[in-house]
C-alpha cells in the first residue's frame, strides 16, 4: 500500500522537464500550461491566459509587500503577472528543474523591488 502511496517525482519530472522549445509549439507567449478564460470570442490564447491570471489574482486581495506561495508555478506566468501588478513578492515550487530555471532567469531581468524566488 505504501508503494501506491508514494509520488512518482521522476515520472512527473520526465515530462515537465521535456525542452522548452517543445512546450513553445504550442503554448502561448506566457506559456502557461492550463486552461484559459476566454471573456470574448475574439481573445487570442495570450488574452485569455492572462484574463484567467488576472481573475484569479484579483480575488486575493493582494496588497504591495505581501507573499504569493504559487505551488505548481510553471513557467511562472502567475508569480511574474502578480509582482508586476501587485509588487507582491512571490514563492514558486515546482518538480521540474527546467521551469524552475526559467523562473529565475526571468526574475533576475525583472526590473522591480518585489523578490520572487522558484524552487
Amino acid at each position: 500500500m505504501a508503494e501506491q502511496l508514494t509520488p512518482h517525482f521522476d515520472d512527473v519530472q520526465a515530462h515537465y522537464d521535456l525542452s522548452d522549445e517543445f512546450f513553445r509549439l504550442f503554448l502561448d507567449p506566457t506559456q502557461t500550461y492550463s486552461c484559459a478564460y476566454f471573456e470574448r470570442d475574439d481573445m487570442t490564447l495570450e488574452e485569455a491566459q492572462i484574463a484567467k491570471i488576472d481573475l484569479a489574482l484579483g480575488k486575493l486581495g493582494l496588497q504591495p509587500g505581501m507573499t504569493l506561495l504559487d505551488v505548481g508555478c510553471g513557467w511562472g506566468a502567475t508569480m511574474r503577472r502578480a509582482i508586476e501588478k501587485y509588487d507582491v513578492n512571490v514563492i514558486g515550487l515546482t518538480l521540474s528543474k527546467n521551469q524552475a530555471a526559467h523562473v529565475q532567469k526571468s526574475f533576475d531581468e525583472l526590473d522591480t523591488r518585489a523578490p520572487g524566488r522558484c524552487y
